[in-house]
């Protein structure tokens, strides 16, 4: 999910290639992937600690506090644990961040456009954000540190792939209920969308309930606008 850079840095639509096989994420992970995976439960369990640590001190300090030997304490681990799995504090962000944004793609795929649960597109929007603001609910420190994260050089292809994904699967969701829509409409239809719904949603979050709601309700109106000038084509 987002940040502003995408349509800021840009002058034109980004290409929407096919979501990354296996190999092509295994390689572009490169140095930050685990050194190795945590096979027994007490592994899991370990790296889990880890994770919920790492996120921990993202979200009460901010990343510039975050290192291993800070994540091993508050984890009550050995630090020499933490290089066990990761080799380094980028590679603990990456693993915090793609076990995050795999939610996120959960609460999306969930929410399939052809699994004949939607009459028309409005009933899948409402769905969808409905989803996604769980997803945001759970865990609202991440989500409003996610551009902060993605932000560091090592982890930007995360961040691209994810956008990638999101994008393709909004593009394929909309061409269902709107055959007749130009491509290239779609893609920057679900490029805005993209922008609008994380960067509203992680606001959301922290607000009281009122407050909260309403801007929901703007979230809502302003995808159906999104979404309503295709329709009219």
């Amino acid at each position: 999910m987002k940040r502003n850079t995408v349509l800021e840095s840009k002058g034109h639509i980004p290409a929407v290639p096919e979501r990354p096989t296996t190999t092509a994420k295994s390689r572009s992970r490169g140095k930050l992937a685990p050194r190795k995976d945590p096979a027994q439960e007490r592994s899991r369990e370990t790296v889990n600690a880890i994770l919920d640590s790492a996120q921990h001190i993202l979200e009460s300090k901010g990343v510039d506090e975050l290192t291993t030997h800070k994540v091993a304490a508050h984890a009550g681990v050995g630090v020499g644990s933490v290089y066990d799995y990761f080799s380094n504090k980028h590679g603990v962000l990456h693993a915090m961040l793609e076990r995050w944004l795999n939610s996120v793609n959960e609460a999306l795929e969930a929410n399939s456009a052809v699994s004949g649960r939607f009459a028309n597109w409005m009933e899948y929007i409402d769905s969808q954000i409905s989803a996604l603001l769980e997803v945001y609910d759970r865990e609202p420190g991440l989500a409003g540190q996610y551009s902060v994260i993605t932000a560091i050089p090592a982890l930007r292809n995360l961040d691209a792939r994810q956008d990638q994904h999101f994008i393709q699967l909004q593009v394929t969701a909309l061409k269902h209920f709107l055959p007749n829509a130009d491509t290239v409409d779609l893609e920057i239809v679900a490029l805005a969308y993209l922008v609008i719904v994380h960067n509203i949603l992680k606001r959301a979050v922290s607000q009281p309930p009122e407050r909260k709601a309403k801007l929901i309700r703007v979230l809502r109106s302003q995808i159906y606008t999104l979404v309503h000038s295709l329709d009219r084509v």
